[in-house]
């Protein structure tokens, strides 16, 4: 990591912007960690990428060291997976370029900006404050204070924090993600996907074809236990570590909110999944399918 020191003066698989980037209709008086997170914003000018920032607060300093994650086409947050950031850091960060975004209007003047490139700053203290600075490809700036999503989750993880819980049980990430891959080979092959493929890519088949009221089953009872159960059983993929901190095992870094956000957050929303499978399906694999669904 390189560290530089910075005297706390106001002062720029893709990561999504966190949401709450966008600008806010008012922004309150700075907080010193906003003033922090402008400054290490104006420093993290590097546009190549997304870097991993660590602030420690001095007596009317502070440090910043900064690492680059990884650019070569895999998943920058895989990073962060497992990894724990080291006490000395305060604050721990995101610095992103190359992100694209729409401008929210005004109130009653919503979203009159095509969509642009974003250069955003996350800043997470431990005691769980957040600051998002953001700037677009015009150089205006807005900050915000209640980003979450994945980047957020990743922040709160490092520093051993908890993240709001899930928004649903299990079952419903299991038929998104049936009804993701069967929209992917129905969307190739219109028409043609049979009941037998379709039910091999349920992930509760065991890799059998079974009938539709066997996959409910199945699907009922994982909706009764636990994201925790999960957890454990599910691979997340990781990638090399920032220097200095601890590292975990996925399942145990992921707490039940960010496991349940992280696995879901490419999966398409289930009323597009639901109306590609049934406009690419026969009627009769449609009504098998509709069949097996019972969280959807």
């Amino acid at each position: 990591m390189r560290s530089s020191r910075h005297h706390p003066s106001p002062r720029r698989r893709p990561i999504p912007p966190p949401v709450g980037s966008e600008p806010p209709k008012a922004v309150p008086k700075a907080s010193a960690l906003e003033v922090i997170a402008c400054s290490v914003h104006a420093s993290m000018t590097d546009p190549s990428g997304a870097q991993v920032v660590g602030v420690s607060f001095g007596s009317g300093d502070f440090e910043i060291a900064s690492w680059p994650l990884p650019a070569d086409g895999t998943d920058p947050l895989a990073s962060l997976v497992g990894w724990v950031a080291p006490d000395r850091f305060h604050a721990l960060g995101l610095t992103v370029s190359g992100c694209r975004y729409e401008v929210a209007g005004s109130e009653g003047d919503r979203a009159t900006s095509a969509p642009g490139r974003l250069r955003f700053t996350i800043l997470l203290d431990r005691h769980g404050e957040p600051v998002l600075v953001g700037e677009d490809q015009t150089g205006r700036r807005f900050v915000g204070r209640e980003p979450s999503g994945p980047v957020a989750d990743s922040l709160h993880r490092c520093l051993a924090r908890p993240t709001p819980p899930p928004d649903h049980g299990p079952g419903t990430w299991i038929e998104a993600s049936w009804l993701d891959s069967i929209a992917e080979q129905s969307s190739r092959r219109p028409g043609h996907v049979t009941w037998s493929e379709a039910s091999l890519l349920h992930p509760l088949s065991g890799g059998e074809v079974v009938e539709p009221e066997s996959l409910a089953l199945a699907t009922m009872a994982a909706e009764d236990s636990t994201w925790g159960d999960l957890r454990q059983r599910h691979h997340v993929d990781s990638a090399p570590h920032p220097p200095a901190g601890t590292a975990m095992h996925p399942s145990d870094w992921f707490d039940d909110g960010s496991f349940a956000r992280w696995v879901e957050r490419d999966l398409p929303p289930i009323d597009d999944l639901l109306e590609v499978v049934f406009a690419t399906v026969a009627d009769s694999v449609a009504i098998a399918i509709m069949n097996a669904l019972v969280v959807t």
